[in-house]
């Protein structure tokens, strides 16, 4: 049997405010993924969403995002073809902190991953990307 795909953001440990920065959703699976619809949430009075962009699994395929004003951003990505690597970023969002002395956080509120054939891949638990923002 396969192991759960593991998933973790990559960003900075601290961010200024009004200076952007990007963050990105990183996933190990032993199973090639050919779809990965998501939705993200963040607090839109603490950042400002500026861009959201595929990362190295879905360069290659489809990938539209929609970021909606109450904070939340829908993603829907597809490869076609061959499925990439197994061990990269799904995706990359920028942002922009405009909030200084409070925390930036961005959640995965939904993940489906789809494997070869619309099989479902077991995911771990997404921990939240969480820093501080300073002045």
């Amino acid at each position: 049997p396969s192991k759960p795909a593991l998933l973790r953001w990559n960003g900075a440990k601290q961010l200024r405010s009004g200076t952007s920065f990007t963050v990105a959703l990183h996933l190990s699976s032993d199973q090639p993924l050919r779809a990965a619809p998501m939705q993200l949430r963040f607090a839109p009075d603490i950042l400002e969403a500026v861009n959201v962009r595929p990362g190295k699994f879905f360069d290659q395929g489809n990938f539209a995002y929609r970021v909606n004003a109450e904070g939340s951003i829908f993603v829907g990505a597809t490869v076609a073809g061959s499925p990439p690597g197994r061990d990269a970023e799904i995706l990359i969002v920028t942002f922009k902190p405009i909030k200084a002395g409070a925390t930036a956080e961005l959640n995965v509120a939904s993940l489906s991953l789809q494997g070869v054939a619309g099989r479902m891949v077991a995911h771990d638990q997404v921990t939240a990307f969480r820093a501080p923002i300073t002045q």
